[in-house]
């Protein structure tokens, strides 16, 4: 596809899609504390605490116990310093930053809101 295909012939803006692997995030092992099922599916999900301790029972499982998972977190927080340097140097900035919008690679998700920021402003990066 040439990047004149990809223009809307009411606006004349650009347009694009952005299609994303399957991955973990860290928000799939924190309790989600303002979530709540409706009524009527109560019963066909486990509760959330239950549904972490065994997200956490599989890590430990494939990364063969808890010096497994430490190294998969030292790794994680690795590769975020290498995403959040690659960011600040390119000022760019995700706006909306959280556990559900960067994954265990340490990549960056859901960039709606990402935008470059002006020179000469000091900003954080998230």
């Amino acid at each position: 596809m040439r990047i004149d295909d990809s223009r809307d012939t009411r606006t004349g803006n650009y347009y694009g899609l952005l299609v994303r692997e399957l991955c973990a995030r860290p928000a799939h092992f924190l309790y989600a504390a303002n979530f709540s099922f409706a009524d009527e599916y109560v019963t066909q999900y486990s509760n959330d605490s239950g549904r972490v301790c065994s997200a956490l029972e599989e890590l430990n499982k494939i990364y063969g116990g808890t010096s497994g998972v430490i190294n998969l977190i030292g790794d994680f927080l690795r590769k975020c310093a290498a995403q959040f340097a690659f960011s600040r140097a390119h000022r760019l900035q995700h706006g909306v930053l959280s556990p559900s919008n960067i994954s265990i690679s340490g990549q960056w998700l859901d960039l709606a809101n990402v935008s470059f920021v002006n020179s000469g402003i000091n900003f954080s990066s998230g």
